[in-house]
């Protein structure tokens, strides 16, 4: 026993260093632990759009070569119909694709954990997860909007104006979708739209606008998602005709007798406008108030109109009467008058003898009746054809015998009396006394 004890002592130093030597030997063979996280490694979308991972956000400990990164999904949530298309970058970035609801597959809301794995060339290994939350997005109504026209007065003829409906919703599937129109002298016919999946912009909803009548139109496009929620878009517009170039004429009357006819006509139509009212008016201040017809339309495709009023059995008076024609979609109006002089025949009495002797009897020549006619004119001329006298209204206006300030002289003079109104004349002669 003491020969072991001695034995061992001596060797102790020996025992010593082997062991020192051997725990050198362990820790030189001993590597770091490898690490890789994510910061943040939880990433919460409530909007379309891809998921960006960049190298920033990585960070890698205890590798010592060279190391390789790799992506790999490890859960999804149920009902997706296929994995998530991951796009790699430099050093372990990473785009998510499929959580744009435009894209295939379609991300749905739930929960998505994808792993980076990281290696190197001497077997150092090390993996953590990435988290995406994909939270439901809240429900919209759905775009649409109506492409406005260049104008908003189309004219007539229509043909081939394309007006546009689109319809786009990001967040559900159109269900219904449908044209509709609230005013419009023709129907217009509307295209069937389908059923329109989630995101998808439409172009197919589009009008061809031909053969309409003039008129004011309202189109409206509605659009429901099968979330019940529905967006609608509304487009006025008119469909006019070219403008008319109107003329009115009346024509003329001569000599009045009751019943009187009044002729008008009215020109210078387009036949293709089916706006253009005329009508007949009175001015006021007429001795009598005479029936006139209604204001009317002229029919589509006249490019004249003729329109006629009677006036009968009236008192003695001075009466206008006034045709006007409107072109209600332009707001242009002409128009023309007329006024007739209704009063009884012409009956006067012209002395046939003028004694302009100064004893104040017939001093005057002498018209009988002549005060009810104010619009008789008169000439007096001589036996050698000069004219002695006139007047534009002899009722108010009488010859009293002189010529050039003398005393005319006796013989034989003649009349003419000129009605102002209508042009008619009377004729005569008297003699000149002293």
């Amino acid at each position: 026993m003491r020969r072991f004890l001695r034995l061992c002592k001596n060797n102790l130093s020996i025992i010593f260093a082997l062991s020192l030597m051997l725990v050198m030997l362990k820790a030189k063979g001993r590597q770091p632990m490898a690490t890789v996280t994510i910061s943040p490694n939880v990433v919460d979308t409530d909007a379309p759009g891809n998921i960006n991972v960049p190298a920033g956000n990585i960070s890698v400990t205890g590798f010592t070569g060279s190391r390789t990164y790799s992506w790999s999904a490890v859960s999804k949530p149920d009902g997706i119909t296929g994995d998530v298309n991951i796009v790699p970058g430099f050093l372990g970035s990473a785009q998510f694709i499929g959580f744009n609801a435009l894209g295939t597959p379609q991300a749905i809301s739930g929960i998505y954990e994808f792993e980076l794995r990281v290696s190197d060339t001497n077997g150092n290994v090390a993996t953590t997860i990435f988290t995406i939350v994909q939270i439901p997005p809240v429900n919209s109504p759905p775009l649409v909007t109506i492409d406005p026209l260049p104008t908003s007065d189309l004219l007539l003829p229509v043909t081939n104006v394309l007006l546009e409906g689109i319809i786009e919703d990001p967040t559900n599937e159109i269900s219904t979708s449908a044209w509709s129109q609230a005013s419009g002298s023709t129907a217009i016919s509307f295209p069937t739209i389908g059923i329109i999946p989630i995101g998808t912009r439409t172009t197919e909803t589009d009008i061809n606008l031909n053969d309409l009548q003039p008129g004011t139109y309202e189109l409206t496009l509605s659009s429901t998602d099968d979330g019940g929620l529905t967006g609608t878009a509304s487009i006025t517009f008119n469909v006019l005709p070219p403008p008319s170039s109107l003329a009115v004429s009346i024509d003329p009357v001569m000599n009045p007798e009751s019943p009187v006819p009044i002729n008008g006509t009215i020109t210078g139509i387009n036949e293709l406008n089916d706006r253009i009212r005329y009508e007949w008016t009175q001015d006021p201040g007429n001795p009598a108030t005479i029936t006139l017809p209604e204001a009317a339309f002229v029919a589509l495709g006249n490019t004249e109109q003729a329109s006629s009023i009677e006036v009968a059995d009236v008192p003695f008076g001075s009466y206008t009467f006034t045709l006007t024609a409107t072109d209600e979609y332009y707001n242009v109006s002409e128009e023309a008058s007329i006024t007739i002089l209704f009063r009884p025949p012409v009956v006067i009495e012209p002395s046939k003898v003028f004694t302009p002797n100064g004893d104040g009897i017939n001093d005057e020549w002498v018209v009988g009746n002549v005060e009810d006619f104010p619009e008789l004119a008169v000439t007096i001329i001589n036996e050698r054809g000069a004219i002695v006298f006139e007047a534009q209204s002899y009722a108010t206006e009488r010859w009293n015998g002189l010529y050039n300030g003398q005393a005319a002289p006796e013989g034989a003079y003649y009349y003419v009396f000129t009605d102002t109104i209508d042009g008619t004349e009377i004729r005569g002669s008297f003699v000149l006394l002293r």
